[in-house]
């Protein structure tokens, strides 16, 4: 059985983050070690949430598993929530070059073309460390324009087919750090629709779908999650990311218009034996 250390936040209450993780991985008969970086009682989208961030006990909980030395087949790195847990990870993960294992990681930056405020700019210099040791990175469209310097207004404002030359060819910047692969979601169409552009050293793939409804909260984590299963049990990145994308798009086609409130994420619990099929 392979095994997946995931490092990142768990929400008590909307479908993302950590809890999103357990359950994917463990639907496709993946054993899951998590090393949370905050607890929350629900995600920060609802009018409510109590927060503890795990700081520095970040560090204490990677030491005592590296006294245990359990076999990681893949690693996943979602949110960290300060510059302790940044510079920890990246010194972690370091660990792990030259090895089998794959390290997945979310860059959690930024949205809607603005870093994060809580991403200070030595957060962000690890991160993108971070993210330069990777096998694969799942920025969205706003996070990959930050790591790669690139003005987020101007690749908004192309032609669809414009849009996929230009974010690819800013890929060769990552490439160049040492990343292997990258997937960047959540890129907006003309239609409307959205894409998901699998870049490597050799080529690009866009694999789009349609929208249903509006936006959900954890639908990034959701695809990230199902690419990180795949990534571990072997299967290459072109043929993971379509296969999370095609998931999500079934949840929604058959979920959007009873989807109330956004926060509440997606309701893909029912549809995860679809991910071993």
């Amino acid at each position: 059985m392979k095994r997946v250390l995931i490092i990142t936040d768990i929400s008590g209450l909307g479908n993302c983050s950590g809890s999103t993780d357990i359950a994917v991985l463990s639907a496709m008969g993946i054993e899951c070690c998590i090393v949370p970086t905050a607890v929350l009682s629900a995600q920060t989208g609802f009018r409510e949430s109590y927060i503890k961030n795990m700081g520095g006990e970040l560090e204490k909980m990677l030491e005592s598993l590296n006294l245990l030395s359990p076999r990681i087949d893949c690693v996943l790195v979602g949110f960290l929530g300060d510059k302790k847990q940044t510079g920890c990870v990246l010194s972690y993960i370091k660990k792990f070059a030259d090895t089998d294992t794959v390290i997945v990681t979310d860059p959690i930056t930024g949205d809607n073309g603005r870093r994060f405020p809580f991403v200070s700019d030595v957060m962000f210099e690890d991160i993108k460390n971070i993210a330069a040791c990777s096998t694969v990175i799942t920025p969205n469209i706003t996070e990959f324009c930050l790591l790669t310097d690139t003005d987020y207004n101007s690749v908004m404002s192309a032609e669809d087919t414009q849009k996929y030359a230009v974010l690819a060819e800013k890929c060769g910047v990552l490439f160049d750090m040492g990343v292997r692969d990258i997937i960047i979601t959540g890129i907006e169409l003309s239609s409307g629709d959205l894409g998901n552009l699998v870049v490597g050293r050799n080529g690009y793939t866009a694999v789009e779908s349609k929208r249903y409804g509006g936006s959900y909260s954890g639908t990034g984590d959701l695809f990230t999650a199902i690419v990180c299963g795949y990534a571990a049990l072997g299967m290459d990145v072109e043929h993971s990311a379509a296969k999370a994308s095609d998931f999500i798009s079934k949840v929604l086609s058959e979920n959007a218009d009873s989807i109330g409130d956004r926060n509440y994420g997606i309701p893909y619990q029912k549809y995860l034996r679809d991910l071993t099929e």
